[in-house]
């Protein structure tokens, strides 16, 4: 009755054809969505990942000794208010959990006891068009991906396996997507027949040094019916050591078919 649905993913990426049965480097979890309940829609996922081949490549690169295979585990949930519960309101929240061993052979060239953990949380409205303003879609959140405790000598970098698109903490990509805590709002809107974002994020580091500000204006405009032309301007201000400040600028075109 479409109440519950199900995925279940199996993924190989490497695979020796020498070795043992299960050797190699796989992906494999489960998706469930849960739309019977009565004030949300729920996702909940749990995903495996297991490097070996990809460790011995990373080890030989850098002149180690193949340091063997690890395996990872990402488990979650993301809960969504629905549609028409508070008009023109949506609310997002979701969480997950890293655990397991990872090897970083840039670090301690060392399989690491995996502990991070990845936090958001983001609030719309769409405004309605009133006098002397545009229709406006508003949007407002926090993102938190680190390690689960300050400090601790371990793999703690967040690496999401959805991936991570381009853009999520601005435009100009001057920060990892690890040890984060990035708070943003914005608009978007629609002028004369172009596509409007206008965004600011707060960068700040969850141990260490705070990074910075950055303010993107994304915009977008169609060039007949089938070419459409974006351009991107950022502009981050650095408030540590770390990081420079800069200014980035991007133009492409796309179809639409």
């Amino acid at each position: 009755d479409g109440a519950l649905d199900l995925n279940i993913h199996y993924l190989t990426l490497a695979k020796d054809p020498t070795g043992a049965a299960g050797s190699g480097d796989h992906f494999y979890g489960a998706h469930l969505d849960v739309d019977s309940l009565p004030f949300i829609e729920a996702s909940f996922y749990y995903w495996k990942y297991r490097a070996d081949l990809a460790n011995a490549a990373a080890a030989a690169a850098n002149g180690l000794a193949d340091p063997g295979s690890s395996d990872e585990d990402t488990y979650g949930y993301l809960f969504t208010l629905r549609d028409g519960i508070i008009p023109r309101v949506g609310v997002t929240f979701e969480y997950a959990l890293q655990d397991g061993n990872r090897y970083d052979a840039l670090d301690d060239g060392a399989i690491q006891k995996l502990d991070s953990l990845y936090f958001a949380f983001e609030g719309t409205y769409d405004m309605p068009q009133m006098a002397g303003f545009w229709d406006m879609d508003w949007r407002a959140g926090h993102i938190m991906a680190t390690g689960t405790t300050a400090g601790a000598t371990r793999e703690e970098a967040f690496r999401s396996v959805f991936g991570t698109p381009h853009g999520t903490h601005g435009i100009a990509d001057v920060v990892d997507n690890s040890n984060i805590r990035d708070t943003y709002f914005g608009f978007s809107t629609v002028l004369y027949e172009a596509d409007v974002a206008l965004s600011f994020h707060n960068l700040r580091a969850d141990q260490g040094e705070d990074w910075g500000n950055e303010w993107d204006l994304v915009v977008s405009h169609p060039l007949g019916d089938l070419l459409d032309l974006e351009v991107g301007l950022a502009n981050f201000t650095s408030t540590s050591s770390l990081r420079e400040s800069t200014d980035f600028i991007y133009a492409q075109t796309y179809w639409q078919f």
